[in-house]
């Protein structure tokens, strides 16, 4: 409903009358925007990559090389993105590589620059607004890219392997500073044994890009020590 009442205001020109946007029009593009530039759909995959990603950007301004990303959270400070963690998540960085063209399709806007921005609307007590902005060069978007085909091709490996050939990934354990619901059994299947609460406030893993980075780097490590499970 919230992003329909955005997406009214950009195209249509009618305001939002939800309290909890009102914070953040200060950060509202002025006058109307062309639909194609709203919701813009899109197919992102590299060669070698197994399966395509489907993405949807709510904003493109290619006159400031920006594309705006709307997020609703009960509580963005605990639960959103850092400039950290923005520059290591896939959606921030697959997105802003669809705007550069690196996929090979018509790129959004001219150059090597990207900004990817994060607005954030708190759901929870008094609305509030804040901004995650994060700026790519086109190097570092194609390394990173290098790193997530790896990540894809090997949960496409996994998604097509027996469940039992398939590791336990002890670094979503806690994950959003939870227990994870399936611990107990994970633990009679022989993975880790997870204690009832978090040790310590665990933060969201800042260098992972996506929950089988851990399976993949235990892969790794068995490989390399001649085990092969």
């Amino acid at each position: 409903q919230l992003h329909t009442e955005l997406e009214n205001y950009f195209v249509k020109g009618v305001p939002p009358t939800s309290p909890i946007l009102l914070p953040g029009r200060h950060e509202w593009p002025s006058g109307k925007m062309a639909a194609s530039d709203v919701e813009h759909r899109f197919e992102f995959k590299l060669q070698g990559w197994p399966v395509a990603m489907v993405g949807v950007i709510d904003l493109v301004l290619s006159d400031q090389k920006r594309l705006i990303d709307h997020k609703t959270s009960s509580n963005p400070l605990e639960y959103g993105l850092n400039e950290m963690t923005a520059r290591v998540d896939p959606q921030t960085i697959c997105y802003s590589a669809r705007a550069l063209g690196i996929d090979g399709q018509r790129p959004l806007w001219g150059g090597d620059k990207a900004r990817f921005e994060l607005h954030y609307y708190a759901t929870r007590g008094r609305p509030t607004f804040s901004k995650v902005e994060v700026d790519f060069s086109r190097a570092e978007l194609e390394k990173k890219l290098g790193r997530i085909g790896a990540q894809v091709t090997q949960m496409r490996a996994d998604a097509l392997s027996p469940v039992e050939d398939v590791r336990y990934n002890d670094k979503a354990c806690h994950d959003y500073r939870k227990r994870c619901p399936f611990a107990d059994r994970c633990a009679k299947a022989g993975g880790p044994q997870q204690q009832k609460t978090p040790i310590g406030k665990m933060k969201k893993g800042a260098k992972d890009m996506g929950l089988l980075s851990g399976l993949i780097e235990r892969r790794k490590k068995q490989q390399s020590n001649g085990v092969d499970k």
